[in-house]
């Protein structure tokens, strides 16, 4: 989910990844123009992942690592994003890519940063490696 944020609903429509130009037509809703909040649903839904109802992955880091890093710089990570998008709440994510507006990019490289501390340091603490591949076994 945080890769299809990053790349369709953020980054290719904004001109940032894959672009050679800004493109809002490939927002995820761009007619309805309420990409901008599903985006923030769907980074509600990784936070829930993350941290659970009661207990999370984030307990079990915290349990292997016996500290709080990880899921500090995750919790920092969050917020970056949370207040970047509270901070286009007066606009769409349309007019925002139109306007060139930085918090888009901001926006852009706290996602990244997200994601990496997920597929890096979390992968890393448990040690787990993670692998890519297009071989669907055809």
């Amino acid at each position: 989910l945080l890769e299809n944020i990053i790349r369709f609903k953020v980054g290719e429509p904004a001109g940032l990844e894959n672009s050679t130009g800004i493109n809002p037509e490939l927002l995820q809703a761009h007619k309805s123009e309420i990409s901008l909040e599903i985006i923030k649903e769907n980074i509600a839904a990784v936070k829930t992942l993350y941290y659970g109802s009661s207990e999370g992955l984030d307990t079990y880091v915290s349990t292997i690592t016996n500290n709080e890093n990880i899921n500090n710089a995750i919790a920092i990570a969050f917020s970056a994003i949370e207040n970047n998008i509270n901070s286009l709440s007066n606009t769409t994510l349309k007019n925002a890519i139109e306007n060139n507006n930085f918090i888009v990019d901001e926006l852009y490289n706290h996602l990244k940063d997200l994601i990496i501390l997920i597929k890096v340091a979390i992968a890393s603490a448990l040690s787990v490696t993670v692998t890519f591949t297009d071989n669907d076994g055809d």
